[in-house]
């Protein structure tokens, strides 16, 4: 005996794509709001860094650690995930055939300074003075200088910075720094002069905590124009 109100398959299949439907289309409102929100709280990020520092007071900032301090292994953010990674080169791991490195080492996030603003394109790197912290953590630090390099003839500079708490806490400048703490920027000249080989980079000298903060607010610069407005366009 035949089944009462049972539906032909052809009906149930348009049935489900119909609801299918309906559903994609309540929820692209909901991913489209999302979207915006992150777009505008990460430019937002930038803005504030970007109008932090009017009076020349030392810049608080936090830095991305990579590679802590005492350690080799040549780890970096991933661009795409975001997550710190292992650095392959040739389908090898990178470890820094030399002295481990002499303090924290990471990046800024939310910043972007292109080559045809002396840098190489990528966030700024900075060089953090104080105790090793875990790989991955996110540090407050304090912008005191610059160390200035070039790789290969390309110019290739260093923040350098200070941890929050550490006993480098109350240095602001460089010559703060070479005062109160006699051959640390020694250290610096030496061990980013000699890490990658002979040759390869040439230390140019150091600049001070106002030229740093130009840097920055230019890396911050660079990063919101990569920003497309909501609605009209992509992140790059």
């Amino acid at each position: 005996m035949p089944m009462r109100n049972q539906a032909s398959p052809n009906y149930a299949d348009a049935t489900t794509v119909w609801l299918f439907r309906g559903r994609v289309k309540r929820m692209i409102p909901f991913a489209i709001l999302l979207i915006d929100l992150m777009l505008v709280a990460q430019a937002s990020a930038s803005q504030q860094l970007l109008n932090t520092d009017q009076d020349n007071s030392p810049q608080d900032l936090v830095a991305l650690i990579e590679i802590p301090a005492g350690t080799n292994q040549k780890w970096e953010q991933n661009k795409y995930s975001g997550q710190v990674e292992w650095e392959m080169r040739d389908g090898i791991r990178r470890v820094v055939n030399y002295l481990p490195y002499p303090g924290n080492y990471g990046m800024i996030e939310n910043t972007l300074l292109p080559k045809d603003r002396g840098g190489d394109g990528d966030p700024l790197d900075v060089i953090v003075l104080g105790p090793a912290v875990d790989r991955g953590s996110r540090i407050n630090i304090r912008i005191i200088g610059i160390l200035k390099l070039e790789d290969n003839g390309e110019q290739d500079d260093k923040l350098i910075a200070v941890m929050d708490g550490s006993p480098f806490d109350h240095v602001n400048s460089i010559a703060e720094l070479q005062r109160h703490y006699l051959g640390v920027d020694e250290i610096l000249r030496l061990w980013f002069s000699h890490y990658k080989g002979l040759g390869q980079m040439k230390f140019v000298g150091f600049a001070d905590r106002l030229e740093a903060l130009d840097v920055l607010r230019a890396a911050h610069e660079s990063f919101l124009s990569s920003l497309v407005v909501p609605g009209h366009g992509r992140v790059d």
